[in-house]
C-alpha cells in the first residue's frame, strides 16, 4: 500500500512539496536563521564550531569535492569556505537557495543549486557529504 509520503503530486512527493513549503515559510519570515536559532550571539559561536567540526570530521580541504545536504540559507556552506573544498551546496527549497545566492559565495568553490538531495548525484562523485540539522527532513528509507 503506498504511503502518504510516497504519493506523487505533480511529479513531487507530497513529503518534498511540504519541504518546498516550509522552506518559503522560512524564506518570507526573512528571518530563517533567527527562527533556528544561529542569529543570536550565542547562536552564532554554535554555528562556527559547529561548522568547524563538521569540515574536520569531513576532511574538507583543497581539491576535495563536498555535497552539503539541505544547505538552506548558506550559512554553513559559508562558514565552511576557509577550508577550500568545493561545495555542492543543495536544498529543496527555491526560495532558500535564494537567500544563499544572496551571500555571492564565490562560484568556484560553491554551487548552490534547488534541488532535492537524492538527484545531486553519485555518491561516488563526492569526498564528502555533510549536513547541519537536516536528517528529520530526509526519509532514507526506500
Amino acid at each position: 500500500m503506498e504511503s502518504t509520503s510516497d504519493r506523487q503530486k505533480g511529479g513531487l512527493s507530497e513529503r518534498h512539496q511540504n519541504e518546498i513549503e516550509h522552506g518559503r515559510h522560512l524564506a518570507e519570515s526573512g528571518q530563517p536563521e533567527v527562527i533556528w536559532n544561529w542569529g543570536s550571539p550565542a547562536g552564532q559561536v554554535r554555528a562556527k564550531r559547529r561548522a568547524q567540526l563538521i569540515a574536520e570530521a569531513a576532511g574538507l580541504a583543497p581539491g576535495k569535492q563536498a555535497l552539503e545536504v539541505g544547505c538552506g540559507t548558506g550559512l554553513f556552506s559559508e562558514l565552511m569556505l576557509p577550508h577550500g573544498a568545493h561545495i555542492l551546496a543543495v536544498d529543496i527549497s527555491p526560495d532558500l537557495i535564494d537567500l544563499a545566492k544572496g551571500r555571492k559565495l564565490p562560484e568556484d568553490q560553491v554551487d548552490f543549486r534547488a534541488i532535492s538531495f537524492e538527484y545531486a548525484g553519485q555518491p561516488t562523485q563526492f569526498d564528502a557529504i555533510v549536513g547541519s540539522s537536516v536528517l528529520h527532513h530526509l526519509e532514507m528509507i526506500p
